[in-house]
């Protein structure tokens, strides 16, 4: 593209913060700075390079405190730079943290004009944007009711739908769509495709690998500050969940040592339920080949490795491995258990260990979020008890060859075949 399409051009933008130990040493640093320094620096943002053209969508990803917001505050201009050339072309809006550009004690219809007020809008044109304003928030009468009692969701609602009707030239949000409900989100996600097509620069951050990937041209990897990788967005995607999963499975915390000597990634997990008479001492998610994985395509087959120590469950009480497969909404999709497939695990004995693989074949899933729950369980005679459960433990992405367009896709075939003349006399009598 032609310098003319340039609409984002930052060259070593940084931004740095004093950090003073004491509430004393800001007087200190007032009087006596010349002589000596009392803080020390915090560079939040350092050395980013950076150019957007005009309609392109730029993704930005990291972990919390990489520098993803102080990066966007300084393309928004509400935070000067300390350093770097910086230069931002037309009409920017942004949505960065819910609270800013608002009143809370004037109704939504008044901080409408209000922000744009703060934009730097004509009150005209606000008038003139306002229907299409109220319509996309779709808050009815809350709009006339003070901001104060709006839930975050509402208050996301009228904040996006003000600044997304004005048509900017840079269009810059945060991760504040995160507390809308689903059917607002697909909203902002077609807005943004209406964007995408005037030639509007979108620039967010988001958790979410799918729409990073569906979305953007142009994904960038903040970390520390610095700007890791940048480039398209299934690359440095996948790069970035990878080293975020080799983070995870790096954690302090570390699992007992395993008296089998499989290799497994130490227990994360949401919540831990079962009446603790055994034991998920391990679990690890491991592809084909038996390598740990954070992401898989569709057809692919996985394993669960689990790592089981009888603790005392009722003794000669057959005992089985299940899993709960749950997408990010928490939504369960799937289950199985060793019961159900005919499996028997063996005896186990009071203190001693198992190691169970569990084969998986990955379904025709819609791109997302997954996890699987395992589970331990035993028959009392009566019924099937827990005796351990750890949620979401095993997480991992979705990242499709084809498109799914629901929760998952059947195998489907399609002919064309001959139609049969349909009888005379049945035609009359169903118009009878």
């Amino acid at each position: 593209m032609s310098r003319d399409e340039l609409a984002i051009r930052a060259v070593n933008l940084g931004k740095c913060y004093h950090i003073y130990a004491h509430p004393t040493d800001r007087l200190k640093q007032f009087l006596f700075g010349r002589r000596r320094t009392y803080y020390r620096e915090f560079w939040a943002n350092r050395g980013i390079d950076l150019e957007l053209y005009r309609g392109q969508t730029c993704g930005i990803v990291g972990a919390n405190g990489a520098g993803k917001t102080t990066l966007l505050q300084m393309l928004a201009g509400t935070l000067q730079p300390t350093e770097g050339e910086l230069e931002c072309r037309g009409r920017i809006t942004s949505l960065l943290e819910l609270g800013s550009g608002f009143n809370a004690e004037l109704t939504g219809r008044e901080n409408v004009f209000l922000n744009g007020a703060v934009l730097g809008v004509p009150r005209s044109e606000m008038e003139a944007r306002f229907e299409a304003i109220q319509r996309f928030a779709d808050i009815g009468d809350f709009l006339d009711q003070p901001v104060k009692t709006y839930s975050s969701g509402m208050f996301v609602r009228l904040a996006f739908s003000v600044l997304a009707n004005l048509e900017p030239d840079i269009f810059i949000v945060d991760e504040a769509l995160a507390v809308g409900d689903a059917y607002f989100r697909h909203r902002c996600m077609h807005r943004f495709h209406e964007l995408q097509e005037r030639g509007t620069t979108i620039l967010f951050v988001s958790h979410d690998a799918v729409s990073m990937k569906r979305l953007c041209d142009h994904v960038v990897w903040l970390e520390h500050g610095t700007l890791r990788q940048a480039g398209s967005p299934q690359t440095v995607v996948e790069s970035y969940l990878k080293a975020l999963f080799q983070q995870e499975v790096q954690a302090p915390t570390q699992p007992e040592p395993s008296t089998t000597g499989e290799s497994e990634t130490p227990l994360r997990f949401d919540q831990r339920s079962g009446d603790g008479s055994m034991e998920l001492l391990g679990a690890s998610l491991l592809d084909e080949n038996g390598a740990v994985l954070s992401s898989t395509d569709h057809d692919r087959d996985v394993s669960l490795r689990l790592r089981i120590v009888d603790r005392g469950r009722p003794a000669g009480t057959p005992w089985l491995a299940g899993y709960i497969l749950r997408n990010s909404k928490g939504e369960d999709l799937a289950s199985s258990n060793s019961r159900i497939e005919g499996a028997d695990l063996g005896a186990l004995g009071q203190g001693e260990e198992a190691l169970v693989s569990i084969h998986v074949r990955i379904p025709r899933l819609a791109e997302g979020s997954y996890s699987f729950s395992p589970s331990i369980a035993y028959d009392d005679g009566t019924k099937l008890v827990v005796a351990d459960q750890l949620d979401n433990a095993l997480v991992f992405e979705i990242s499709a060859r084809r498109d799914v367009y629901c929760i998952l896709s059947l195998e489907t075939s399609y002919a064309r075949v001959r139609a049969e003349p349909i009888a005379r006399g049945v035609s009359d009598a169903s118009r009878g």
